[in-house]
């Protein structure tokens, strides 16, 4: 069985750096197209993490699904639980640079006077 973390400290570090490189030419082209922003994490072994966190449920999905788009993620079946849509994305490849992506957003249900439903 073949072990996912780098062979070394060195090489875990490497992973990270590349990705924040990877981040960094993400959100020039973001900029430009003139995305909303993301929350962004690098977790394990270099994976960047994206969520989107705008205020309203429409806006947060309408902003989860243009990030998807500009950066060609394929996007995972939703689910809902418990009043909560969970939206995901992933890609491994960005503009031609080899990343492991995640996108992340939940929407969750409101009532008519904009409170949560849950």
């Amino acid at each position: 069985m073949t072990s996912i973390r780098p062979r070394s400290d060195a090489e875990y570090i490497r992973s990270q750096r590349e990705a924040i490189a990877t981040l960094d030419l993400i959100l020039r082209s973001a900029e430009n197209a003139g995305l909303p922003p993301l929350r962004w994490s690098l977790i394990a072994f270099g994976t960047l993490h994206g969520q989107a966190l705008d205020f309203s449920t429409d806006t947060r999905r309408a902003t989860f699904d243009a990030w998807v788009e500009h950066l060609g993620a394929t996007h995972s079946s939703e689910w809902t639980t418990q009043g909560t849509t969970h939206l995901r994305a992933a890609a491994t490849d960005v503009f031609g640079q080899p990343v492991r992506l995640a996108l992340t957003a939940e929407l969750f249900d409101v009532d008519d006077e904009g409170g949560c439903a849950v």
